[in-house]
């Protein structure tokens, strides 16, 4: 069964959600890929997160937690829940799907076929041994948007690096040009290089919308959070004169 979650209100004036009527089944974890649905939701979409029952996000038992008792650092009970999972499962349903299983897999194809958009950040190689890839979801549905989130691509020499906000930080040079001259190399505050990530994401998803509207072609949508990272600050390194 499909739950729902904290759903966002709806536009000003009563006029209609821009992004009405869109499917997104959401396949992915930690921050990249549920900032972007978060945001679809935002705009009107019916999301659905799609969850491993083995132990779904890792963000929902992921510090700090909010629960009966408040906020805090400890989770004290079982109803407690990391405040990131909150934040960016508001409006969005839920199912967990084991996709390792022929039923599992099963129930997600027959979303598949009913579905606009789905959004994953795996591992490279992992949709592919789940026979979730996009040559074989668009067998299935030859209208959905396939949009992945990856560190350093799919094709690659990097592609089976694992790739972290922090590791990206420190890979583009974001770390070079944050904290005291002086200092050593930090990391921002916030995770910036997963939140840049999933907003190019978004965008893109957008701009894949508008053209399957127009033209009845739906995409392939690979985005890579080093790249993306990269173009946000490139010149902010240029202008530091060197990345230590």
């Amino acid at each position: 069964m499909i739950s729902e979650k904290t759903p966002i209100a709806s536009d000003a004036g009563g006029k209609p959600p821009i992004l009405r009527g869109v499917r997104v089944l959401d396949l992915s974890r930690f921050l990249s890929g549920p900032q972007a649905t978060l945001f679809l939701a935002g705009m009107g979409a019916e999301v659905i997160k799609i969850d491993d029952p083995r132990g779904g996000d890792p963000t929902f038992t992921a510090p700090p937690f909010f629960g009966p008792r408040g906020v805090a650092f400890d989770r004290r009970t079982s109803e407690d829940l990391g405040i990131a999972y909150l934040k960016r499962t508001r409006g969005k349903k839920s199912i967990s799907l084991d996709l390792k299983k022929p039923e599992g897999h099963e129930l997600l194809l027959k979303l598949i076929r009913e579905a606009d958009v789905l959004v994953e950040n795996f591992k490279v190689g992992v949709t592919a041994r789940l026979k979730i890839d996009y040559d074989t979801l668009r067998a299935v549905n030859p209208k959905l948007i396939y949009c992945s989130i990856t560190g350093y691509g799919a094709t690659g020499p990097e592609r089976h690096r694992k790739a972290f906000d922090l590791t990206v930080q420190a890979a583009t040079g974001m770390m070079s040009i944050t904290g005291d001259p002086a200092g050593q190399p930090s990391k921002t505050g916030a995770s910036l290089s997963d939140g840049i990530a999933g907003t190019f994401a978004m965008a893109g998803i957008l701009g894949a919308l508008y053209q399957r509207h127009e033209t009845g072609l739906a995409l392939q949508l690979p985005f890579l959070t080093i790249s993306e990272s990269m173009g946000n600050h490139d010149s902010k390194i240029v202008d530091a004169g060197s990345v230590d």
